[in-house]
């Protein structure tokens, strides 16, 4: 019986020591098996010009883009777990096959790891300058981030009201998707999400509600 408690005992610990300590590790882990993943398929159908490219983390890998909207070529460059920094390093490949548009949706999880929102939005402009370095004529279309939680809604807001001054100042094209998908506590409204993060089959119906005009458009 003692060994039998011992063992328990030990998984005990074991699991809290995860929780506490090894969550950011486990989530790094899974990223990079992802990363390596989805990245080998992006080098094997590389993007050609006239693409319009969703280029962000799980929110955009999670749409079947070719289901959703099959005649707007629309190419799913999405990564879960991916942070701004990691959009800056896989940017070139993307920018070099000088697609049409391409749509920025990043900063959720830099925000969930305590990354300065000073740094995402550097980052976002790196982004902006790297595209207009590689492809001139491509249309470089920010993205603000949707709602997840009502306790987090006030950084959201924040962040999203920098994002927006940088499109204005750098005359980019936003797409505005808080106050669509917010409820009134400022979370991600239940229809649209099913963990508070994640979107649902009718979170991207109403997505690309939002895109549809940035596509339709030269802005």
């Amino acid at each position: 019986m003692s060994t039998v408690l011992y063992v328990i005992a030990a998984l005990v610990v074991v699991v809290l020591l995860a929780r506490w300590r090894g969550s950011k590790l486990l989530r790094a882990l899974f990223h990079r098996l992802t990363e390596r993943g989805r990245l080998s398929f992006f080098d094997a159908f590389p993007i050609v010009p006239g693409d319009v490219v969703l280029f962000g983390d799980s929110i955009s890998a999670g749409g079947n883009w070719d289901e959703i909207a099959p005649d707007a070529r629309i190419k799913n460059r999405g990564i879960g777990g991916d942070i701004s920094d990691n959009l800056l390093h896989r940017l070139d490949p993307i920018a070099e096959g000088q697609p049409s548009k391409v749509f920025v949706q990043i900063g959720t999880n830099d925000l969930g790891i305590g990354i300065a929102p000073e740094r995402i939005l550097a980052n976002l402009e790196s982004i902006v300058d790297r595209f207009r370095d590689l492809a001139p004529e491509t249309q470089v279309c920010l993205h603000e981030l949707f709602p997840t939680k009502p306790r987090r809604a006030e950084r959201i807001r924040a962040l999203n009201a920098e994002i927006g001054r940088l499109a204005e100042r750098r005359s980019l094209p936003l797409v505005r998707v808080f106050d669509h998908f917010a409820d009134d506590r400022g979370g991600i409204r239940v229809e649209c999400s099913y963990d508070n993060l994640h979107l649902t089959g009718v979170g991207y119906q109403e997505w690309y509600t939002l895109l549809e005009p940035h596509l339709q458009k030269e802005d």
